[in-house]
């Protein structure tokens, strides 16, 4: 018996074996006829090719064909891949908690890493050559194609972080770049809403680009892009340091030509049912869930006393909207209090270059508003007053009328008295002299000037302590460090200082000289934060808008100046980044307002001024983060 039994057991366990290795063959069938399907609908979506050439993608005439990380979406779906719906999924079930879930985070970016260390990886890996060549004789047939480029799937990190997408370049024979030296302008644009967002592009040194946005609404968004170099031509140097041995700058200039200069100006076309699809299900940033009214004391937390830098990008809370910029106040933290035994802020000291005069222009226009000031000379047309009346007596009743969003936020600085109280003035005769309103301050013997007050119609007395005023301290061109110690010694512990320094040091300097210059400066801020205890804000540059002026047929030799052949975006994010990295280091504060300008409008035929409105954006924004508390 016990041998019988043992055999049927001995039948039944190779019966089991048999149907499991049944199974088995089966489960492996279906895992290889799914690898296959899939291989062949990712070669479907490769053939699409959303971005480039329909030849872009495909195998022919040694062209190599892109790689699995690079896989491309079908136009005519939504500009999703199967890790963002994964991601977007979770974002569903976590929608309530104010930051990512773990699951996600890692898709974060890290752009303020990105930025200060992006200098190091284009002088040391990427750019390292950067001597100038002209561009007359140069082999085109290696440069970036940007109609045979194209996009990958957009990884949503949700509303109010920081998302991402991948560029990949082909050059003009349709083969895949292993380097990197382009430089692209990207932005997103959703026109049903009027929504642009703009793009910072990193370079990954191996023929791709990393784009990275911050959206704060749902949309349909649709991708603008322009190659505006190749091959590391905007990262170009003078062959000599301008300043360093006095050259004037016709002398030196004067040899260069349209056709020694290297922009391309070519655009990427993305077919219009090529977009990215954000839902209004997407996770969002707790900021956005909040609301916030700008006419409130403190509609947001200040940054803490404790963290000793900070930095605000200016895409981070805008959204261009309407032709009008759209606020997020409670994702932008002040300045921290001052402690109690200081005053609040006595002067927005701004000082920089003709971008900054600009802005400060607009602020000397704003405190003409109303007309029911008696002013000794009537108004002078200046350059960015464009968007203002050109008339001395406007047809508007009070500031608030002209500007809803500006004026609660200028009274912050008046404790609720009008905005024409307060004294606007420059530290050199000649920038007091442009309008014939603004006052002529010597920082040296600085001394409240109430006379704005005096002759407001009808007398107004300031509540003391206020004594507020804003101070234009000019930087037109490269000064020394000896030079800006002369403006920033003056400062005290009540002060808030703005400064800048603009396209003026990218158009005569090599890197390193300006990294030398900016080492300088970092040494003369820590020396005057101990000295005075102002505060301190580094702003950076406008974009340079290349393409305002290299391809305006009518302007200097059809769309060429000289005297800016290298002043190039390129040059100025390369400047910038260097900027920021030591500017962290000193605990220096950073006001980017790339966002601001990317979308923004410029003055005709100007690479480098935004137009009055965008101008009057940035000083909202200015007065908004730096301006006095009440």
């Amino acid at each position: 018996m016990l041998k019988s039994k043992s055999n049927s057991h001995s039948r039944n366990d190779s019966f089991n074996l048999c149907w499991i290795l049944i199974l088995l063959l089966m489960v492996g069938f279906v895992s290889f006829m799914g690898s296959l399907l899939g291989a062949l609908f990712a070669r479907e979506i490769y053939n699409a090719g959303w971005g480039g050439s329909p030849e872009t993608a495909t195998k022919s005439s040694g062209q190599v064909s892109p790689g699995p990380d690079e896989m491309l979406v079908d136009p005519k779906t939504p500009v999703v891949s199967d890790s963002t719906q994964e991601q977007l999924s979770i974002v569903k079930t976590t929608s309530s908690s104010d930051a990512p879930s773990s699951s996600s985070s890692s898709l974060v970016f890290d752009l303020d890493k990105r930025v200060r260390n992006y200098w190091e990886s284009i002088t040391k890996a990427i750019c390292v050559q950067r001597n100038y060549s002209s561009c007359r004789s140069a082999d085109r047939s290696t440069w970036t194609d940007a109609e045979k480029s194209v996009l990958s799937a957009f990884e949503l990190s949700g509303l109010g972080y920081w998302s991402t997408f991948k560029l990949a370049t082909y050059d003009k024979s349709g083969r895949k770049k292993s380097v990197g030296g382009d430089h692209w302008v990207i932005e997103l644009r959703d026109n049903a809403q009027k929504i642009r967002v703009p793009g910072r592009v990193f370079d990954d040194g191996d023929g791709t680009y990393t784009v990275a946005v911050h959206i704060h609404l749902p949309g349909k968004y649709g991708v603008w892009a322009w190659l505006w170099y190749s091959n590391c031509l905007g990262y170009q140097e003078p062959s000599e340091d301008v300043e360093s041995i006095f050259k004037h700058h016709s002398e030196f200039f004067g040899g260069f030509k349209k056709p020694d200069h290297c922009y391309i100006g070519q655009r990427l076309r993305v077919p219009a049912n090529g977009q990215f699809d954000v839902s209004d299900t997407a996770h969002k940033s707790g900021c956005l869930k909040l609301k916030c009214s700008p006419s409130a004391v403190a509609y947001a937390p200040d940054i803490k006393a404790s963290k000793t830098f900070h930095t605000w990008r200016s895409e981070t809370y805008h959204s261009y909207k309407n032709h009008s910029y759209m606020s997020w106040p409670c994702c932008k933290p002040r300045l921290p209090v001052r402690k109690a035994k200081d005053k609040v802020p006595q002067r927005l000291l701004f000082l920089g270059d003709s971008t900054v005069f600009h802005s400060w222009d607009i602020l000397v226009q704003a405190t003409r508003r109303p007309c029911k000031v008696t002013w000794p000379v009537p108004p002078q047309p200046t350059l960015n007053a464009e968007h203002l009346f050109p008339d001395a007596c406007p047809a508007v009743k009070t500031f608030a009328e002209m500007d809803p969003d500006l004026d609660p936020i200028l009274k912050r600085c008046t404790k609720g008295m009008p905005w024409t109280t307060v004294p606007v003035g420059a530290d050199t005769p000649g920038s007091a002299r442009n309008s014939k309103f603004p006052l002529y301050v010597d920082m040296k013997n600085f001394q409240y000037n109430d006379t704005y007050a005096r002759i407001h119609d009808p007398p107004v007395q300031l509540p003391l302590p206020i004594n507020y005023t804003v101070v234009y301290l000019e930087h037109g061109t490269i000064r020394s460090i000896l030079g800006l110690s002369d403006s920033l010694m003056s400062t005290t512990s009540t002060d808030v200082v703005v400064l800048t320094m603009g396209p003026h040091y990218s158009r005569l300097m090599q890197f390193e000289a300006w990294k030398t210059f900016v080492n300088e400066l970092a040494v003369l801020l820590t020396s005057i934060k101990a000295k005075t205890g102002a505060l301190m804000v580094w702003r950076t540059s406008f974009l340079v808008k290349e393409n305002a002026l290299r391809s305006y047929e009518t302007h200097g030799d059809k769309g060429y100046v000289d005297t800016a052949h290298f002043n190039t975006d390129a040059r100025r994010l390369l400047f910038e980044s260097y900027a920021e990295y030591a500017m962290e280091k000193i605990g220096v504060h950073v006001w980017d307002v790339y966002g601001l300008s990317a979308v923004g409008g410029y003055r005709p035929a100007d690479m480098f001024h935004a137009g009055g409105p965008s101008t009057w954006a940035q000083n909202t924004d200015m007065m908004d983060l730096f301006g006095c508390k009440a």
